[in-house]
């Protein structure tokens, strides 16, 4: 919570340090308790939430790397749990993150750079994202501020492929 408080009042980089700390007492929590899914799943929210912190400061690997840990992490649990619609919204929640920061990444950098190559993991990981909420919220399974992420989604995707189309 004071890593959120930090970021949300644009210390980032304070907030880098504060979720670090958190997410060390996590994986030690985890790694004493492995079978314990639901503190996975922390975990993978700490990577998400340290990652979409370090994009703030233009830790474009270190954030990417933690992207990856958090979409790999919510997959696993997905994938031994597919009916559990919680795990399959983190794992919409955690593209979308990922596909977040290849886009601010990609606005940073002049075209026919990296550019290029972080839209088109923008693009991937929004689709997806966005494939996920629409299976979910045509099932019934969500609703509220996962509707509203599937919208954002929805019109960042837009704005992805307008961007690779010019």
């Amino acid at each position: 919570k004071v890593a959120e408080m930090l970021d949300g009042s644009g210390r980032s980089v304070d907030a880098v340090r504060e979720y670090q700390r958190a997410l060390d007492i996590h994986r030690a929590l985890s790694a004493a308790d492995p079978a314990n899914d639901s503190m996975k799943l922390e975990l993978a929210t700490d990577y998400n939430r340290l990652a979409t912190a370090q994009v703030k400061i233009g830790a474009r690997e270190a954030a990417l790397a933690n992207h990856a840990r958090a979409v790999a992490m919510t997959r696993e649990l997905e994938k031994k749990n597919p009916a559990n619609v919680e795990l399959r919204v983190a794992v919409g929640l955690a593209l979308a993150s990922r596909a977040d920061a290849y886009a601010a990444f990609a606005r940073t950098r002049p075209p026919r750079s990296t550019r290029d190559a972080d839209l088109e993991a923008a693009e991937r990981d929004y689709a997806e994202s966005v494939a996920i909420f629409t299976a979910l919220h045509q099932a019934g399974s969500i609703q509220g501020t996962d509707l509203q992420t599937l919208e954002n989604n929805r019109k960042e995707l837009e704005k992805i492929r307008a961007e690779r189309s010019r």
